[in-house]
């Protein structure tokens, strides 16, 4: 068991459980990431992916301290994309604090819903990630 494993279980890690499934529907991807709250908070948790939702849930710990849940039915996703790193000494100087807490020293996973609001969250493998929720998208909107 690794060092950051032996830390998930201490803090809580979520499980597919604490993302129940809604009758019928299949889990297609989950993986540990940090949601981005607002310009100087990123908790951690984890993504859940299925054939018809987008979902966080944060880790124990993190949910105490009032985490933010997100739970998205892919059709009111209107966009996935990146949200650039602001690893350049004018990003972090521009706003250091927004770019050491809210997970922007890394490229983040940017979704946009229909309703105007953007979720970012700190993932490893971005670009899989946004071509597996591109996916699902796709085969949601055609009715699969």
């Amino acid at each position: 068991m690794s060092a950051l494993d032996v830390l998930m279980k201490l803090l809580g890690e979520p499980t597919q459980d604490e993302f129940e499934l809604r009758e019928g529907e299949q889990l297609r991807f989950e993986s540990r990431a940090n949601h981005t709250q607002n310009r100087r908070r990123a908790v951690g948790g984890k993504l859940f992916v299925t054939d018809r939702r987008l979902g966080f849930v944060p880790h124990s710990f993190d949910n105490s301290l009032r985490g933010k849940h997100v739970d998205l039915d892919l059709t009111s996703i209107d966009a996935v994309t990146t949200e650039p790193n602001r690893r350049s000494l004018r990003g972090v100087l521009g706003g250091p604090l927004d770019a050491l807490f809210g997970g922007g020293l890394r490229t983040r996973l940017r979704v946009e819903t229909t309703g105007g609001e953007a979720e970012l969250f700190v993932i490893d493998d971005v670009e899989s990630v946004v071509e597996i929720l591109e996916d699902a998208r796709r085969q949601r909107a055609a009715g699969n």
